[in-house]
């Protein structure tokens, strides 16, 4: 115990350099906790906003940026960024970095909704394709539009394409060798 501790010292400056040290180690106890309680406050907010991700995975994401967290949590933005950076959470859907959880909105004809979601959607679409007739991005575009009501630019589905690492179709069709007989 410090207190008994201080009893026992005689010294007035070692008395002094331990009430220092004191002070010191309680500061730093008040910021682990207050650390604690703001990533708790962040992480609840996020997976609030984010709770059909919880239900369905992650082509239920919704478009999610510092602001709207910073607004819900009473935290500034750039708190809210220092805090997610470098940490993950494990969630039933398994464990992910707190920043996978942010995702840029991309506006539709009819409404708004994560790129994330849109590239899920994509890599989908191009995995169940019928390997002889691979989708064109103009055949992606419209099957986004007829199934899902998404409407976006042929262009967009060509970039997130590139970003999933996906070839353009013509690269991706595979002949079917032929029998031999």
């Amino acid at each position: 115990n410090i207190e008994l501790l201080q009893k026992q010292v005689n010294n007035t400056k070692t008395k002094e350099f331990l009430k220092e040290k004191l002070k010191s180690a309680k500061w730093f106890i008040h910021c682990l906790a207050q650390r604690d309680q703001s990533l708790i406050l962040v992480s609840k907010a996020i997976m609030d906003f984010q709770s059909n991700f919880l239900q369905y995975g992650v082509a239920e994401l919704k478009p999610l940026t510092l602001k709207q967290v910073a607004k819900k949590t009473g935290l500034h933005e750039s708190t809210i960024s220092r805090i997610v950076n470098n940490k993950n959470i494990q969630t039933p859907r398994g464990i992910f970095p707190l920043k996978f959880f942010f995702s840029s909105q991309v506006q539709t004809d009819t409404n708004k909704t994560s790129s994330k979601k849109i590239r899920v959607l994509i890599k989908n679409l191009v995995s169940n394709e019928n390997p002889k007739t691979p989708f064109t991005d103009q055949q992606i575009t419209n099957k986004l539009n007829s199934k899902y009501g998404l409407t976006i630019a042929r262009r967009t589905i060509s970039k997130y394409r590139d970003i999933l690492g996906i070839l353009p179709s013509r690269f991706r069709h595979k002949l079917q060798p032929k029998e031999v007989t």
